[in-house]
């Protein structure tokens, strides 16, 4: 059965008006409110008048890919606990939190601008590196953090600053031109604690932007990579942190900067991109995540739209299916080969077809 996708920033309230208005429908026997009950209800054939809300409201939760009611109402829970929007921050009032708003991606207001005026209130204000924990990680000042995590090492994982982060997050997602000991302030922050899966929901949009996200950069305005990025990326996959990292992948594939120079994949791919279980976001977002072997699928449709032969031999290589359809509507259903005959890359569609690529969707 089709599922359906949920809308940004899903709200209880209005799918509680929807199974409302389903249920209305089904007693009218409208036909779509029928349809729907044959498709998704587990015992569709009841006639319209037994149906109650509760049957509309497991209509409405398996028609997202949800099991029943509660799983979904828990998954809007999960959404509000971790949405953040950095973009949306005010101006704050403190040096520190100013400084943070302004150093960090915020992935909605990112200007080389930002960084520069972050940069002149670090040297109107030569205490600000120390202030709290988020500003040591933030600006890499190794020594000040390890004394202040031997006082307090639950302060790895706390939250607060200007996006309410840990510690972790401002570390990866900090774009400072002061050079600063971010690998050993990340060795630091995982030894006491810190989680290498830590993320947030930007604007609630189910895609975590985890530390992996912040240490890769790209994206849609092409933001930068963290100027240590590949070691703390290592060193995270290292610490436990899942490779099926879904916005690190569009940000520097499909929705963002693309490269046939695939380092990140390579190093994804080396600790278990498409294999697993997805790991703890996955097991917090359910179905609204793309599964480990469906985000492989998507890389290679995204390698033959783009137009990557090392990103296709490298993603064939590790397993990739070779027909297999990418899950985004950009890609309408085609597979990588179609995709890339369209787009004009006959190198890689050449390489496909060396693969046993077909030119139709398998039937």
């Amino acid at each position: 059965m089709p599922i359906h996708h949920l809308p940004d920033h899903p709200s209880l309230e209005q799918l509680r008006k929807q199974a409302k208005s389903l249920l209305r429908r089904v007693r009218a026997k409208a036909p779509e409110g029928i349809g729907l009950v044959a498709e998704f209800h587990p015992r569709p054939h009841r006639p319209p008048e037994t149906y109650k809300l509760a049957d509309a409201q497991l209509v409405t939760a398996r028609m997202y890919g949800f099991a029943s009611w509660p799983r979904l109402r828990e998954h809007i829970s999960t959404v509000e606990r971790y949405s953040r929007s950095p973009h949306l921050a005010p101006v704050s009032g403190e040096p520190s939190g100013e400084f943070l708003r302004l150093g960090c991606l915020t992935y909605g207001t990112d200007d080389p601008a930002r960084t520069r005026e972050a940069e002149v209130l670090l040297a109107g204000h030569p205490q600000l590196p120390t202030t709290d924990v988020f500003t040591m990680a933030a600006t890499g000042s190794a020594d000040a953090l390890a004394d202040a995590l031997a006082r307090d090492p639950a302060l790895a994982r706390t939250q607060g600053g200007p996006f309410g982060w840990e510690p972790l997050l401002y570390l990866t997602y900090a774009r400072l031109e002061a050079p600063g000991a971010y690998e050993a302030a990340a060795r630091l922050l995982l030894g006491h604690g810190a989680d290498p899966n830590a993320g947030f929901l930007w604007d609630g949009l189910t895609s975590p932007f985890t530390a992996l996200t912040g240490a890769f950069g790209g994206g849609e305005a092409d933001q930068p990579p963290h100027p240590e990025g590949p070691a703390l990326a290592r060193l995270l996959l290292e610490a436990g942190a899942d490779p099926n990292d879904s916005q690190s992948l569009y940000n520097l594939g499909l929705g963002g900067s693309f490269s046939d120079e695939p380092a990140h994949l390579r190093l994804l791919l080396e600790f278990g991109l498409g294999h697993g279980d997805g790991g703890p976001w996955k097991a917090r977002l359910g179905p609204t995540l793309p599964s480990p072997e469906q985000m492989l699928r998507d890389e290679l449709a995204t390698a033959a739209l783009r137009g990557g032969p090392r990103r296709t031999r490298l993603l064939l290589a590790h397993g990739a299916e070779v027909d297999g359809i990418g899950g985004h509507p950009v890609y309408e259903g085609r597979t990588p080969y179609e995709l890339a005959l369209l787009s004009g890359h006959f190198e890689v569609a050449e390489i496909l077809a060396e693969a046993g690529a077909t030119a139709v969707h398998p039937t």
